[in-house]
């Protein structure tokens, strides 16, 4: 049994990051993940989406439940809409 649960969250404000930690977080708890690893995933989606603020000021936040019968996972993919690093 695979889920099809997946949240997308625009990065373009510092409020931004504080919405992509929580959909992370609350995402974590519904498919099972204790509290230190929904901490941890917390901390890992505001330090990404901290970045595309910094760095490129705007990108996306989106946020996967791929659990099975088998396993509780989540995948996160944050990109940034930025110009790049130049050719050094």
């Amino acid at each position: 049994m695979t889920t099809a649960t997946s949240e997308r969250v625009p990065i373009n404000h510092d409020a931004d990051v504080v919405t992509a930690r929580r959909s992370g977080r609350d995402m974590a708890r519904k498919v099972g993940f204790g509290s230190a690893d929904q901490t941890r995933l917390a901390t890992a989606i505001s330090e990404l989406t901290r970045n595309v603020i910094k760095y490129a000021e705007v990108g996306e936040c989106m946020i996967y439940d791929e659990s099975t019968a088998e396993c509780n996972k989540i995948r996160v993919v944050v990109e940034d809409h930025g110009p790049g690093i130049p050719d050094i």
